[in-house]
């Protein structure tokens, strides 16, 4: 029997979250964030949307990336 549940914006980022501060810190790549962050989502059945990531990145730089909690606003609910 399958389970249903809702991943929640929170959930995404906790997993996320490192890969956006090592590319914060510009210890990592763009490319290898969204790699990573791409194999994070599938691993537990989310599709990745690239330009939605692109976009993340995008407002990380250019208002700061805070804290995981303040990414949420921009994490849509996947189901």
């Amino acid at each position: 029997m399958a389970t249903s549940f809702e991943v929640t914006p929170s959930m995404i980022v906790n997993n996320a979250y490192l890969w956006l501060e090592k590319y914060a810190n510009k210890s990592e790549t763009s490319q290898v964030v969204l790699v990573k962050i791409q194999s994070q989502l599938e691993a537990v059945g989310v599709t990745f949307e690239e330009e939605h990531w692109l976009d993340i990145l995008d407002l990380g730089i250019s208002r700061g990336w805070g804290t995981p909690s303040d990414l949420c606003e921009f994490i849509p609910p996947y189901t």
